[in-house]
């Protein structure tokens, strides 16, 4: 049965929101992508499969509860190094001008110390629930038409991320 939750992956590389947008991925037989770059932040939340990113120059194996944030202009890909495996990992794209209006507590992710080295953020299953609940949260607002959904959507982003810079 199809989560209801789940995206059907869409190859494009831009946004279609100027703010943000969430997506949920859940595949069997994935094939890599092309290293490519775009002009917002992505935020990367991996859940399951045999995957490494490259990111710049650099190659990093996965496993579950790793967070990377991609910056503007940085070339990157994930590679399926075992399609067999089912793949899941959230996406989060958020615009640069939006990025800058939130609030500084919620940037933090950007600027933490040792991420040049490292964009890697790695999480304990406690601490990656609390992410993914979040997550989920925000996608259950995205496919519902309930009062005030654009400003809880907001909201829960600004929670989504001062979680994860209060765990970082």
């Amino acid at each position: 049965m199809k989560d209801p939750f789940q995206s059907v992956f869409d190859p494009r590389q831009y946004m279609v929101s100027n703010d943000f947008e969430i997506f949920y991925y859940s595949d069997l037989q994935f094939h890599s992508v092309q290293p490519h770059t775009h002009a917002f932040y992505e935020f990367y939340f991996f859940v399951e499969g045999d995957v490494e990113m490259e990111l710049g120059d650099g190659v990093f194996p996965l496993k579950r509860g790793d967070v990377i944030l991609v910056p503007p202009g940085l070339t990157h890909r994930a590679v399926i190094r075992d399609g067999s495996v089912q793949y899941r990992r959230f996406v989060l794209w958020i615009g640069e001008s939006f990025f800058e209006a939130l609030p500084g507590a919620c940037r933090y992710v950007r600027g933490r110390p040792g991420h040049e080295e490292n964009p890697v953020m790695s999480f304990s299953a406690a601490e990656f629930n609390t992410l993914e609940n979040r997550l989920f949260t925000m996608l259950d607002e995205l496919h519902t038409a309930r009062y005030g959904r654009e400003e809880k959507l907001k909201l829960s982003l600004s929670d989504l991320l001062l979680q994860l810079s209060r765990l970082l």
